[in-house]
């Protein structure tokens, strides 16, 4: 499919050995109050390393750099994509920018951290650093060596199986951003190296397994330190496991193929569900109206018939499900039929094409409690158009009944 923030490009960012030369940077994230700040101050304490500390406009850590030792603390106005990724210009807004860049430049950080907010995506904005783009700006003097994020044992589960609106919880996250809370801690969970189980002493024996099972489930590469004050070990926490390639995609989504990592308090099952004909629009919706199977997490794309331009990308977490336009078919009219420019991306494509459908497809990939993988299995190919709707051919789909709101 044809998407520049594909995850399958994502993965081409790598870090080159020219690049070794770029200053380090490790993300450190976590919802409200888990204790990131506390992690980022032992990082800076401990360490003999000077450090830029970065630290996002709507954190809730924002301003609070003073006593942080040795540091340099610099509390952005903008979003920390845009901060790190926009060219630098020459006017007043970016003077922030130009000072940082130089410092980089001139060798005066052996580190730089950032401090993100509830409401980032470390797997975003690892692969915004790491996207090399034309201009002049920050991350091109930066290259991201470990994302940490933070867990607050005692709240994480009531988190995960919230249904409410990011942008009702934290503020400074505009109404447009339809994540929910759940969504946004699994993102986080699912996408870092080093997991820090936190306020463990405020978590019973039983919830702390239950935390452990989640964490393991959703990303089974990373490292796990339980602390009670946030603080880790310097060197587990800066000591990536392979400087020369930074895979962006979630842990779990890394592991499709293999056996699942063991459990103590939950049965986690896995369904990979792929299919090549297209899902009825209205069956589907109404399908995911209904309760599901109590589900860790679910990441995939698939294709409704009535938009065959269109990829959807689905992501759920806890209780909540978010559906989004992901981009185009490489097989769409939008696209034209271009194929794409990377020689490996294309070898892909020409792998999974289909004589009629192209490179369109469904991939959803199911993790869950107590899950009946075929009875769920089943749920979803009662989904698909039928022999008879297949029949009617692509004209006929388009004028079939669809409830989902527009997509752009």
């Amino acid at each position: 499919m044809y998407d520049s923030t594909d995850s399958q490009r994502i993965q081409e960012s790598i870090l080159s050995m020219a690049g070794l030369d770029r200053v380090p940077v490790t993300i450190v994230c976590g919802g409200a109050g888990s204790g990131k700040s506390s992690v980022v101050d032992h990082l800076i304490r401990a360490g003999d390393e000077r450090v830029a500390v970065i630290v996002d406009a709507v954190s809730a850590a924002a301003g609070l750099g003073a006593g942080r030792g040795r540091a340099t603390i610099l509390n952005t106005r903008e979003p920390l994509p845009s901060f790190l990724t926009e060219s630098i210009g020459d006017d007043d807004r970016d003077a922030l920018r130009q000072d940082l860049w130089r410092d980089l430049e001139a060798g005066h950080f052996d580190r730089v951290i950032i401090e993100s907010g509830v409401a980032a995506e470390p797997e975003a904005l690892a692969a915004a650093i790491e996207r090399r783009l034309p201009g002049h700006t920050l991350a091109d003097s930066m290259r991201v060596e470990t994302v940490i994020t933070v867990i607050d044992c005692a709240r994480m589960q009531d988190d995960y199986a919230s249904t409410d609106a990011l942008h009702g919880r934290v503020p400074g996250v505009p109404e447009s951003d339809d994540r929910t809370v759940a969504n946004a801690v699994a993102a986080q969970i699912e996408s870092a190296h080093l997991l820090v189980l936190n306020k463990t002493d405020l978590a019973s024996a039983q919830l702390l397994r239950e935390v452990n099972d989640i964490a393991n489930v959703l990303n089974p590469e990373a490292k796990r330190i339980e602390t009670r004050f946030g603080a880790i070990p310097t060197t587990r926490a800066t000591d990536r496991r392979d400087n020369a390639a930074l895979d962006c995609r979630p842990g779990w989504l890394r592991h499709l193929e293999q056996p699942l990592p063991a459990t103590h308090a939950y049965p986690v099952s896995r369904l990979i569900y792929r299919r090549r004909r297209p899902f009825h629009p209205e069956r589907l919706a109404t399908f995911l109206d209904t309760d599901w199977p109590w589900a860790l997490r679910v990441r995939g794309q698939f294709w409704v018939a009535s938009r065959p331009e269109w990829a959807a990308d689905i992501q759920q977490a806890g209780c909540s499900v978010s559906i989004r336009p992901f981009g185009y078919w490489w097989a769409s009219e939008t696209v034209g039929g271009r194929a794409p420019d990377d020689a490996s991306l294309r070898r892909d494509l020409d792998e999974l094409w289909h004589p009629v459908y192209g490179d369109r497809r469904q991939h959803i990939a199911i993790l869950g409690i107590d899950l009946d993988t075929d009875a769920m299995r089943q749920r979803l190919d009662d989904c698909l158009l039928t022999d008879a709707e297949l029949a009617g051919g692509w004209n006929h789909w388009h004028d079939m009944a669809d409830p989902w709101p527009v997509w752009r």
